[in-house]
């Protein structure tokens, strides 16, 4: 499914048939997904969000549940797709990485909760700080080897 084929300068994925905000809060994600949902009836949706979130000043708390709420909306909407639901990468910044390890503890028992079509991806160790251009941004090497280890996870 995609809406937004920009990419802002990315590397591409192969197929642009996806959806894909950089820099979206879990909340401006919601705000938008019925609309995706009922446009583009995906069976397989791919989730990794709460770094802006957390990025942002929100909690870790915060940000856990607003997960919680969006993946519950995803299952109310397609019950049937299967959900991967990845955890936030390690980040090279030292006051980021201690409140991305705490809600990677709670994602677990987000997915666990939702149901049996909706898993765990463990992305936390996909990437090192040299595959960082910033403390949330990954260079464009680091972007092809997230998205491999993603796909590889899943």
């Amino acid at each position: 499914m995609s809406s937004d084929r920009s990419r802002r300068g990315e590397p591409p994925l192969g197929d642009p048939a996806h959806e894909g905000h950089p820099d979206w809060t879990i909340a401006q994600l919601d705000a938008q997904l019925a609309g995706w949902l009922t446009t583009y009836q995906p069976d397989v949706i791919l989730l990794h969000a709460g770094t802006d979130d957390i990025a942002g000043h929100s909690t870790a708390e915060q940000a856990a549940a607003a997960l919680s709420t969006l993946v519950g909306h995803i299952v109310a909407a397609r019950p049937t797709a299967q959900v991967f639901v990845g955890t936030l990468l390690a980040t090279p910044n030292d006051v980021l990485n201690p409140q991305f390890v705490q809600f990677n503890k709670a994602v677990p028992g987000i997915v666990a909760s939702k149901g049996r079509n909706i898993h765990l991806v463990d992305m936390f160790p996909a990437l090192t700080a040299a595959d960082f251009a910033d403390p949330l941004h990954p260079t464009a090497a680091g972007t092809r080897k997230w998205r491999f280890a993603g796909i590889r996870l899943c």
